[in-house]
This record gives structure tokens, sequence and C-alpha cells, in this order.
């Protein structure tokens, strides 16, 4: 499902992700801040009113109650009026000596299991005594006259400050809902204006089509993220410009070698049909018309060749080969030829490869093959086969009159568009094809002082070589 949820969904809930994220760390920490300084408020101010009142004398304190009773409206008591704070001094049997007003309205609960006397201590703890008044409270052991030692209790009202901790979780609430409506409105427009670039480079591929390959994307009015993308692209359409070139020019190779035999096929039938013929002219015309067709199914088994080489649909049986051995029983197939053209076979050195014996046999005879069309009579085809660098190699050499350099970048494709004196010209595509099939590679070079040699080469991939 992510797969489908659109980059301007992805980035506008990132945005929104870190904002709430963010807002929530500020908020958090300002109300942690808040929250801390209260309570160090109200532990500051319990331990001075209960210090202050534990050095009071007892009468003194009387008189104080006495006074603020005296101040609250008749009929309205107040809790801690007309201070924020209240007291209650008890003696050690636990009975009151003295309490401000409302602090026997305080729960037990607020004070915790106090001895009659002993050490001070405080509770800074909010708690509940009514639904909306919360208190602190500390105890202090009070000095009374003689050996006698009360106990004096403080609570600290801080309702207010409780309601003023609940009014900013509720305003941060609510800010941070408010942040996440505006973050999601700010994140789509943003989004979507950051999109931009993107739509109007669709908007320019769209343009594109098989007619109009040469069209490019200028990348420098693009952001640098999309440059990346917009290069690759234009990569794309140079090698798709290509592909459709060398398409075109191949169709148009194949239609032409198609189109030679299958003319001379014709012209031979309807030569043959003009009149009578004798049987020996319709022999003739058979056997013309036979090599014609030998021609064509040639040309079809190498078109296939490469199409099942392209599709990786070659099955290779590899196996540890004596490539010299290999090379002399291909030299002595063309032997007979080459005595016919007064043409003298060299082989030279040895080595072992993995590969497929047929499919070798194959390169190395198209090499031989093409060796001997471009060779004078009293001249050399000269085979070597050596081992070096951890691979092997195999170089079909001839002292013949060389290749012009400015063709032989054309020499390994389908149809090169070179002049050739016959055949269909698939003859060193195979080779490469072949040679690429067992990860290896061959090249081409004019050789000194003159002819051609081609080097194929085939890897060994630190594998023990085999006896063979």
């Amino acid at each position: 499902m992510r797969a489908n949820v659109s980059m301007a969904a992805r980035l506008t809930g990132l945005f929104v992700f870190l904002s709430v994220v963010l807002l929530g760390a500020v908020l958090v920490a300002f109300y942690w801040r808040v929250e801390h300084h209260l309570h160090e408020e109200h532990e500051r101010l319990l331990a001075e009113v209960a210090n202050t009142l534990a050095s009071v004398p007892v009468e003194q304190l009387r008189n104080r109650v006495g006074l603020e009773r005296a101040s609250l409206p008749k009929g309205k008591p107040a809790l801690f009026a007309p201070n924020r704070y209240g007291f209650r001094l008890q003696a050690k049997t636990g009975k009151v000596l003295v309490e401000t007003p409302g602090m026997n309205e305080l729960p037990a609960t607020v004070w915790p299991q106090l001895p009659a006397a002993g050490p001070g201590g405080h509770n800074t703890h909010p708690q509940a005594i009514a639904p909306d008044r919360f208190v602190v409270v500390a105890w202090r052991p009070y000095a009374m006259t003689g050996d006698a030692e009360g106990l004096l209790l403080v609570a600290l009202d801080v309702s207010e400050d409780v309601d003023l901790l609940r009014d900013i979780r509720n305003s941060s609430l609510v800010m941070v809902v408010l942040a996440v409506g505006s973050a999601t409105l700010l994140g789509l427009l943003g989004a979507r204006k950051g999109m931009a670039p993107l739509r109007q480079l669709t908007a320019e591929v769209q343009h594109v089509s098989a007619s109009d390959l040469q069209v490019r994307v200028a990348d420098h009015h693009y952001p640098q993220e999309l440059r990346s993308l917009v290069q690759a692209f234009n990569g794309l359409m140079e090698r798709l410009e290509k592909a459709f070139g060398d398409l075109a020019s191949y169709s148009a190779n194949l239609a032409h070698e198609l189109r030679t035999p299958l003319a001379v096929l014709r012209g031979e039938m309807e030569v043959a049909l003009l009149g009578n013929r004798t049987e020996a002219e319709y022999r003739a015309v058979l056997e013309s018309a036979l090599d014609e067709l030998d021609r064509l199914a040639r040309l079809v088994e190498k078109l296939l060749f490469l199409c099942r080489a392209d599709r990786g649909e070659m099955a290779l049986q590899k196996r540890w080969l004596a490539l010299e051995g290999e090379a002399k029983a291909v030299l002595e197939f063309y032997r007979p030829l080459a005595e016919a053209q007064d043409v003298s076979l060299v082989l030279e050195g040895e080595g072992q490869a993995f590969v497929d014996r047929g499919l070798f046999r194959q390169a190395l005879a198209n090499l031989v093959a093409n060796a001997l069309q471009h060779v004078s009579a009293g001249g050399t085809v000269r085979v070597r086969v050596s081992q070096e660098e951890g691979r092997s190699v195999v170089t079909v050499a001839d002292d013949g009159c060389g290749i012009d350099p400015e063709i032989m970048p054309f020499l390994f494709q389908r149809f090169p568009p070179i002049p050739r004196r016959k055949g269909s010209g698939l003859g060193l595509a195979i080779v490469r094809s072949i040679v690429e099939l067992h990860g290896g590679g061959v090249t081409i070079a004019n050789a000194n002082p003159r002819g051609t040699e081609v080097r194929l080469w085939f890897p060994i991939g630190g594998a023990d070589i085999k006896q063979v």
C-alpha cells in the first residue's frame, strides 16, 4: 500500500510529524519548567512559613488566629483566609491547641502518618481537598513551655497553581490540534509547489514519441535533485535513438540480403519458364536455385544464432580443451582451400580454456575463412595460442592488405556499412557473440608491418587448469 501513496502525501505526512514532534517537545519542556518552578516555590513557601511559625510563642499564635477569625465575614468562613496558608498546633497527645479557620475541614488523608513529635517534613504533591481546591503540606516539631513538645502542621493552598497547570495542558492540546491542521495545509501547499518541477518534467517527457527520439530535456532549469534523473533520461534517449537507428539499419540490410537471393531465384525461374528447356538447362536452374536457398538458409541460421545469443538462450557445453588441438582441426578443414589459393596455414603455441567446443571452432573458423578471403597468393594465415594474465588468448593474423582504420569500429556490427566481397556480413558479429557468451572479448587491429590481427581472449578466472 505504501508504494501507492503519493510523494506529496508522504512529504506532507513527514512535515506534519516533524512539526508535531517539535511543537510537542517545546510544550512539554515549557510545562515541565513551569511545574518544576511551582514545585520549588511551594517548597520554599512551606519551609518559610513553617520555620517562622515554629519560632512564634503559643500565645502569639492564638492572638493571630483570633485576629484572622475576627476579620472573616460573618456566616461565610473561608479556607485559609485572608492568607494562602493555614496551620494547626497540636500537643503530643493530639489535642489541638490552636488552628486557623478551615484547618478542621482538611481530610486526614492529606497528612502522612505523623508522630506526635519528631523531625520535620513536607509533601509538595498537590492533594485535592475539594473538587477545585488543592493543598501542599509541611510539619515541624514545636517547642512548648518547659520540656513539652508539640507538632506544627502547615497547609498551603495551591489551587490557583493547579488551575494554571491545567490551563497550560488544555492550551497545549489546542495548540497541537491547530498545529496539525496548519502543518497539513502548509505541507500540502509546500509539497505541491515543490513537486512542480517534477510535473513539468513529466509534461516534457510525454511529448516524446518513437518518431521523435532526438528530443532531449534541458537540465539547467531543474533543481539539483532532478538533474541526475534528467541526465539519466537523456542518456536513455540517446541509447534508444541509437538502438532504433541500428534496428532500422539492420532491417534495411536484412531486407537487402534477403532480396538479392530471392531476386536471383525469381529471375532464374522466369527465364526457365519462357520456353522449352533441355533437362540439363532445367538441372542448371535448379542447382542455381538450390545454391541461393542454401545461402538463405545459412543467413537465417546466423540470424537465429545471434537472436538466441542476445536473449541468453544458448546452452553452453563447456569443458577444458587444449586450444591448439581445436585450432589444428579447424586449420586442417581449411587447408585444401588454402593450398588452392597458395596460402600457408601456421599454428603456434598452446593453451587451455573452459569453452564450448562447437562454438569455439565456429568462431575460429569464421576468422580463418575471413582471413583467407583477404590474403593474397603466397601469403600466410597464422593462428597463435597463448596464456597471459590469467586468460587464454587466440590470435588469428594474416599478411594481407589490412583494414581501413575508418571502418574498423563497424566491423563487429551486424551488416556493417562497409564494402565486402561476399558473405552476409554477420561473421565477425557472430564471433563477438560467441566470445562474450564465454565472458571474454575480441579486438581487431592492423598488424605490423602489414595485414590484420584478431585477438580472442577467454577468462580462466583462477580455476585449476585440467590436463586434457
